[in-house]
Protein backbone atom coordinates (compact mmCIF):
# COMPACT_ATOMS: atom_id res chain seq x y z
CA UNK A 1 0.00 0.00 0.00
CA UNK A 2 1.63 3.05 -0.74
CA UNK A 3 1.74 5.17 2.46
CA UNK A 4 0.32 8.93 2.55
CA UNK A 5 0.92 12.14 4.53
CA UNK A 6 0.49 12.12 8.48
CA UNK A 7 1.70 13.88 11.00
CA UNK A 8 4.45 11.47 13.02
CA UNK A 9 6.43 12.03 16.05
CA UNK A 10 10.00 13.45 15.32
CA UNK A 11 11.60 10.32 16.91
CA UNK A 12 9.69 7.65 14.89
CA UNK A 13 10.87 9.84 11.54
CA UNK A 14 14.19 9.56 12.80
CA UNK A 15 14.45 6.19 13.56
CA UNK A 16 12.64 5.62 9.63
CA UNK A 17 15.97 7.68 8.19
CA UNK A 18 18.31 5.52 10.54
CA UNK A 19 16.39 2.57 9.40
CA UNK A 20 16.80 3.28 6.29
CA UNK A 21 20.18 4.53 5.78
CA UNK A 22 21.35 0.96 8.05
CA UNK A 23 19.70 -0.93 5.50
CA UNK A 24 21.35 0.64 2.95
CA UNK A 25 24.87 -0.18 4.61
CA UNK A 26 23.96 -3.31 4.39
CA UNK A 27 23.66 -3.88 0.63
CA UNK A 28 20.52 -3.44 -0.24
CA UNK A 29 20.18 -2.47 -4.28
CA UNK A 30 19.39 1.25 -4.74
CA UNK A 31 15.69 2.34 -5.62
CA UNK A 32 14.64 -1.53 -4.67
CA UNK A 33 15.43 -5.14 -3.13
CA UNK A 34 17.80 -7.13 -4.64
CA UNK A 35 16.86 -10.53 -6.64
CA UNK A 36 18.53 -13.97 -6.20
CA UNK A 37 21.13 -14.74 -8.72
CA UNK A 38 21.26 -18.54 -10.13
CA UNK A 39 23.24 -19.32 -12.43
CA UNK A 40 23.14 -22.42 -15.31
CA UNK A 41 20.71 -24.71 -16.62
CA UNK A 42 18.93 -27.68 -15.18
CA UNK A 43 17.33 -30.67 -16.18
CA UNK A 44 13.29 -30.69 -16.86
CA UNK A 45 11.25 -31.88 -14.13
CA UNK A 46 8.05 -32.22 -16.33
CA UNK A 47 6.65 -30.06 -19.18
CA UNK A 48 2.78 -28.62 -19.59
CA UNK A 49 0.18 -30.37 -21.19
CA UNK A 50 -0.38 -28.94 -24.89
CA UNK A 51 -3.22 -29.40 -27.35
CA UNK A 52 -1.18 -28.94 -30.21
CA UNK A 53 1.85 -31.74 -29.59
CA UNK A 54 2.29 -33.02 -32.89
CA UNK A 55 2.24 -29.75 -35.32
CA UNK A 56 5.77 -29.36 -37.23
CA UNK A 57 7.00 -26.13 -34.98
CA UNK A 58 5.16 -27.27 -31.78
CA UNK A 59 7.90 -27.02 -28.69
CA UNK A 60 7.17 -28.88 -25.41
CA UNK A 61 6.73 -26.43 -22.70
CA UNK A 62 9.17 -27.52 -19.69
CA UNK A 63 9.89 -26.70 -16.09
CA UNK A 64 12.27 -26.83 -13.28
CA UNK A 65 14.00 -25.53 -10.50
CA UNK A 66 16.91 -23.80 -10.22
CA UNK A 67 18.64 -23.08 -7.02
CA UNK A 68 20.38 -19.37 -6.26
CA UNK A 69 23.42 -18.07 -5.22
CA UNK A 70 21.30 -17.18 -1.75
CA UNK A 71 20.21 -21.15 -1.29
CA UNK A 72 16.68 -20.62 -2.64
CA UNK A 73 15.21 -22.41 -5.08
CA UNK A 74 13.12 -21.36 -8.56
CA UNK A 75 10.79 -22.47 -10.49
CA UNK A 76 11.37 -22.14 -14.67
CA UNK A 77 10.51 -20.17 -16.42
CA UNK A 78 7.97 -20.44 -13.99
CA UNK A 79 5.52 -22.40 -11.61
CA UNK A 80 3.54 -25.00 -13.73
CA UNK A 81 -0.41 -25.00 -13.72
CA UNK A 82 -2.54 -27.42 -11.73
CA UNK A 83 -3.46 -30.19 -13.74
CA UNK A 84 -7.25 -29.54 -13.05
CA UNK A 85 -6.80 -25.60 -13.51
CA UNK A 86 -9.58 -24.47 -16.22
CA UNK A 87 -8.15 -24.38 -19.66
CA UNK A 88 -8.46 -21.25 -22.52
CA UNK A 89 -10.29 -22.05 -25.96
CA UNK A 90 -8.04 -21.84 -29.06
CA UNK A 91 -9.45 -19.30 -31.21
CA UNK A 92 -6.34 -19.06 -34.34
CA UNK A 93 -3.28 -21.55 -33.85
CA UNK A 94 -1.22 -22.84 -36.26
CA UNK A 95 -1.69 -26.13 -35.84
CA UNK A 96 -1.42 -28.51 -38.97
CA UNK A 97 -2.62 -27.91 -42.37
CA UNK A 98 -3.80 -24.26 -42.72
CA UNK A 99 -6.75 -23.06 -41.93
CA UNK A 100 -8.83 -19.79 -43.50
CA UNK A 101 -9.07 -17.46 -40.83
CA UNK A 102 -12.45 -16.11 -40.49
CA UNK A 103 -12.60 -14.10 -37.39
CA UNK A 104 -12.58 -15.31 -33.97
CA UNK A 105 -16.06 -16.54 -31.81
CA UNK A 106 -16.15 -15.98 -28.29
CA UNK A 107 -19.31 -18.26 -28.34
CA UNK A 108 -17.19 -21.42 -28.46
CA UNK A 109 -15.95 -20.62 -24.90
CA UNK A 110 -17.77 -21.42 -21.93
CA UNK A 111 -19.02 -18.56 -19.53
CA UNK A 112 -16.92 -18.89 -16.01
CA UNK A 113 -18.83 -17.85 -13.09
CA UNK A 114 -16.68 -15.13 -10.86
CA UNK A 115 -19.52 -12.77 -9.70
CA UNK A 116 -23.25 -14.49 -10.48
CA UNK A 117 -24.88 -11.51 -10.48
CA UNK A 118 -22.33 -10.36 -12.93
CA UNK A 119 -22.51 -9.59 -16.84
CA UNK A 120 -20.82 -12.00 -19.66
CA UNK A 121 -17.98 -10.34 -21.16
CA UNK A 122 -16.23 -11.88 -23.66
CA UNK A 123 -12.19 -11.43 -24.55
CA UNK A 124 -9.54 -12.35 -27.25
CA UNK A 125 -6.14 -13.02 -26.11
CA UNK A 126 -2.62 -13.58 -27.58
CA UNK A 127 0.81 -14.15 -25.86
CA UNK A 128 3.94 -15.15 -26.83
CA UNK A 129 4.18 -17.51 -25.18
CA UNK A 130 1.98 -18.22 -21.83
CA UNK A 131 -1.01 -16.90 -21.02
CA UNK A 132 -3.05 -17.47 -17.33
CA UNK A 133 -6.09 -15.48 -17.22
CA UNK A 134 -7.38 -14.46 -13.47
CA UNK A 135 -10.84 -12.14 -13.49
CA UNK A 136 -11.64 -10.64 -9.82
CA UNK A 137 -9.17 -13.05 -7.98
CA UNK A 138 -10.35 -16.10 -10.00
CA UNK A 139 -8.30 -18.28 -12.44
CA UNK A 140 -10.48 -18.12 -15.62
CA UNK A 141 -8.48 -20.08 -17.64
CA UNK A 142 -4.63 -21.40 -18.58
CA UNK A 143 -3.26 -21.53 -22.16
CA UNK A 144 -3.70 -24.90 -24.24
CA UNK A 145 -0.47 -24.36 -25.81
CA UNK A 146 1.78 -23.28 -23.64
CA UNK A 147 4.89 -22.34 -25.65
CA UNK A 148 4.18 -23.39 -29.69
CA UNK A 149 3.22 -23.09 -31.90
CA UNK A 150 2.06 -19.47 -31.52
CA UNK A 151 -2.01 -19.34 -30.85
CA UNK A 152 -4.59 -16.73 -29.77
CA UNK A 153 -7.63 -17.23 -27.67
CA UNK A 154 -11.01 -16.71 -26.86
CA UNK A 155 -12.71 -16.33 -23.11
CA UNK A 156 -15.99 -15.54 -21.57
CA UNK A 157 -16.86 -14.93 -18.24
CA UNK A 158 -19.52 -13.62 -15.77
CA UNK A 159 -18.39 -10.92 -13.41
CA UNK A 160 -18.94 -7.76 -11.49
CA UNK A 161 -17.44 -4.03 -12.16
CA UNK A 162 -14.81 -3.02 -11.34
CA UNK A 163 -13.28 -5.84 -13.20
CA UNK A 164 -9.56 -6.33 -12.32
CA UNK A 165 -7.74 -8.19 -14.69
CA UNK A 166 -4.75 -9.58 -13.92
CA UNK A 167 -2.67 -12.27 -16.10
CA UNK A 168 0.39 -14.50 -15.70
CA UNK A 169 2.70 -14.39 -19.03
CA UNK A 170 5.71 -16.39 -19.63
CA UNK A 171 7.93 -16.17 -22.10
CA UNK A 172 9.04 -20.17 -23.18
CA UNK A 173 12.64 -21.61 -22.71
CA UNK A 174 14.28 -24.43 -24.03
CA UNK A 175 17.75 -23.22 -21.63
CA UNK A 176 15.89 -24.03 -18.46
CA UNK A 177 17.08 -21.41 -16.19
CA UNK A 178 18.83 -19.23 -18.67
CA UNK A 179 15.52 -17.73 -20.65
CA UNK A 180 17.25 -19.45 -23.85
CA UNK A 181 15.09 -21.16 -27.03
CA UNK A 182 16.07 -22.83 -30.31
CA UNK A 183 15.23 -20.06 -32.15
CA UNK A 184 17.86 -20.33 -35.37
CA UNK A 185 20.30 -20.44 -32.85
CA UNK A 186 20.37 -23.34 -29.68
CA UNK A 187 21.09 -19.48 -27.62
CA UNK A 188 18.92 -17.13 -28.45
CA UNK A 189 17.60 -14.79 -26.30
CA UNK A 190 13.80 -15.09 -27.63
CA UNK A 191 11.41 -12.24 -26.36
CA UNK A 192 7.67 -12.12 -25.47
CA UNK A 193 4.50 -9.81 -25.95
CA UNK A 194 0.85 -9.57 -24.75
CA UNK A 195 -2.33 -8.09 -26.16
CA UNK A 196 -5.78 -8.39 -25.97
CA UNK A 197 -9.13 -7.16 -25.90
CA UNK A 198 -12.66 -7.83 -24.14
CA UNK A 199 -16.14 -6.63 -25.01
CA UNK A 200 -16.37 -4.23 -21.80
CA UNK A 201 -14.18 -1.90 -23.48
CA UNK A 202 -10.72 -3.10 -21.86
CA UNK A 203 -7.38 -3.22 -24.24
CA UNK A 204 -3.93 -3.55 -23.27
CA UNK A 205 -2.14 0.08 -23.39
CA UNK A 206 0.34 1.65 -21.19
CA UNK A 207 -2.72 2.06 -18.27
CA UNK A 208 -1.80 -1.64 -17.26
CA UNK A 209 0.61 -2.46 -14.46
CA UNK A 210 3.32 -4.77 -15.18
CA UNK A 211 6.31 -6.03 -13.37
CA UNK A 212 9.20 -9.13 -14.47
CA UNK A 213 9.92 -11.27 -11.77
CA UNK A 214 12.39 -13.72 -13.42
CA UNK A 215 14.80 -12.32 -16.06
CA UNK A 216 17.52 -13.92 -17.50
CA UNK A 217 20.20 -14.59 -20.29
CA UNK A 218 22.08 -12.57 -18.48
CA UNK A 219 26.05 -12.04 -18.87
CA UNK A 220 26.75 -10.94 -15.03
CA UNK A 221 25.63 -10.89 -11.64
CA UNK A 222 25.24 -7.19 -11.72
CA UNK A 223 23.28 -7.06 -15.20
CA UNK A 224 19.98 -6.37 -13.55
CA UNK A 225 19.94 -2.22 -12.05
CA UNK A 226 16.79 -1.71 -9.95
CA UNK A 227 15.36 1.87 -10.99
CA UNK A 228 12.91 2.74 -8.97
CA UNK A 229 9.87 -0.37 -9.18
CA UNK A 230 11.96 -1.58 -12.38
CA UNK A 231 14.02 -4.10 -12.83
CA UNK A 232 16.11 -2.36 -15.65
CA UNK A 233 18.27 -4.16 -18.11
CA UNK A 234 18.32 -1.64 -20.80
CA UNK A 235 21.96 -1.05 -21.32
CA UNK A 236 21.91 -5.09 -22.69
CA UNK A 237 18.81 -3.70 -25.36
CA UNK A 238 15.28 -4.56 -24.50
CA UNK A 239 14.17 -5.20 -27.96
CA UNK A 240 15.96 -6.28 -31.18
CA UNK A 241 18.23 -5.37 -32.85
CA UNK A 242 18.95 -3.41 -29.44
CA UNK A 243 19.71 -6.50 -27.76
CA UNK A 244 22.10 -9.36 -29.34
CA UNK A 245 20.46 -12.42 -30.54
CA UNK A 246 22.55 -14.65 -28.80
CA UNK A 247 23.61 -13.54 -25.35
CA UNK A 248 27.09 -14.93 -25.74
CA UNK A 249 27.53 -16.48 -22.24
CA UNK A 250 25.79 -19.96 -23.64
CA UNK A 251 24.14 -22.14 -21.15
CA UNK A 252 26.14 -20.27 -18.68
CA UNK A 253 23.66 -17.14 -18.09
CA UNK A 254 22.35 -15.95 -15.07
CA UNK A 255 19.50 -15.49 -14.11
CA UNK A 256 17.36 -12.76 -11.67
CA UNK A 257 14.86 -13.96 -9.60
CA UNK A 258 11.94 -12.16 -7.36
CA UNK A 259 9.23 -13.35 -4.94
CA UNK A 260 5.76 -13.22 -6.48
CA UNK A 261 3.50 -11.12 -3.78
CA UNK A 262 0.66 -14.18 -3.51
CA UNK A 263 -2.38 -12.25 -3.54
CA UNK A 264 -1.08 -10.34 -6.74
CA UNK A 265 -3.85 -11.49 -8.54
CA UNK A 266 -6.88 -10.18 -6.10
CA UNK A 267 -8.73 -6.96 -6.48
CA UNK A 268 -7.53 -5.81 -3.47
CA UNK A 269 -3.54 -5.74 -4.39
CA UNK A 270 -2.01 -2.85 -5.11
CA UNK A 271 -0.27 -2.33 -8.16
CA UNK A 272 0.61 1.24 -8.24
CA UNK A 273 3.45 0.07 -6.70
CA UNK A 274 4.33 -1.59 -9.81
CA UNK A 275 5.35 -0.09 -13.32
CA UNK A 276 3.30 1.20 -16.27
CA UNK A 277 3.27 -1.44 -18.84
CA UNK A 278 4.88 -0.71 -21.85
CA UNK A 279 3.60 -0.54 -24.99
CA UNK A 280 5.45 -2.57 -28.28
CA UNK A 281 4.66 -2.44 -31.97
CA UNK A 282 3.77 -5.73 -33.99
CA UNK A 283 7.77 -5.14 -35.58
CA UNK A 284 9.25 -5.66 -31.95
CA UNK A 285 7.49 -7.90 -30.62
CA UNK A 286 8.24 -10.02 -34.06
CA UNK A 287 6.84 -13.10 -35.97
CA UNK A 288 3.81 -13.27 -33.71
CA UNK A 289 0.38 -13.42 -35.48
CA UNK A 290 -0.62 -13.79 -39.27
CA UNK A 291 -1.76 -9.52 -40.63
CA UNK A 292 -5.74 -10.81 -40.41
CA UNK A 293 -5.28 -12.13 -36.82
CA UNK A 294 -3.72 -9.33 -35.41
CA UNK A 295 -5.80 -6.82 -37.06
CA UNK A 296 -9.07 -8.18 -34.70
CA UNK A 297 -6.92 -6.77 -31.70
CA UNK A 298 -5.59 -3.57 -33.35
CA UNK A 299 -8.89 -2.54 -34.99
CA UNK A 300 -10.34 -2.58 -31.47
CA UNK A 301 -7.60 -0.52 -29.83
CA UNK A 302 -5.32 -2.93 -28.04
CA UNK A 303 -1.74 -2.54 -27.93
CA UNK A 304 1.21 -5.30 -27.76
CA UNK A 305 2.82 -4.96 -23.96
CA UNK A 306 5.07 -5.65 -21.69
CA UNK A 307 7.26 -5.04 -18.63
CA UNK A 308 10.43 -2.78 -19.66
CA UNK A 309 12.55 -5.85 -21.50
CA UNK A 310 10.92 -7.88 -24.30
CA UNK A 311 13.90 -9.46 -24.32
CA UNK A 312 14.97 -10.70 -21.08
CA UNK A 313 11.75 -10.51 -19.23
CA UNK A 314 10.45 -14.20 -18.84
CA UNK A 315 7.86 -14.40 -15.98
CA UNK A 316 5.66 -11.09 -16.06
CA UNK A 317 2.56 -10.09 -14.40
CA UNK A 318 0.03 -7.23 -15.52
CA UNK A 319 -2.82 -5.85 -14.45
CA UNK A 320 -5.67 -3.34 -14.86
CA UNK A 321 -9.25 -2.43 -13.07
CA UNK A 322 -11.48 -1.14 -15.55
Amino acid sequence: MIPTRSARPVRLVAAVVLALVLAGCAGAAPGGPAPSISRGTVAAEGQVRSDCPAAPDSRPARYGTVRADDGSTWPVPAAPPAADAPRLVTGFIACGPPIPFTGFDPATAPVTTVDPDGEVISGILFGDNDVQLFVNGVLVGVDPVPYAPLNAVVVRFRATAPVTYAVRLVDGEEGLGVGTERLGSPVHAGDGGFIAAFSDGTVTDERWSAQSFSLAPLPARDSVVERGPVHDTSALGDTYPESAENPGCGLDCFAAHYPVPADWASPRFDDRVWPAAVPFTSAQVGGSLPPEVLGEFTRRGARFIWSSSLVRDNLVLARTTR
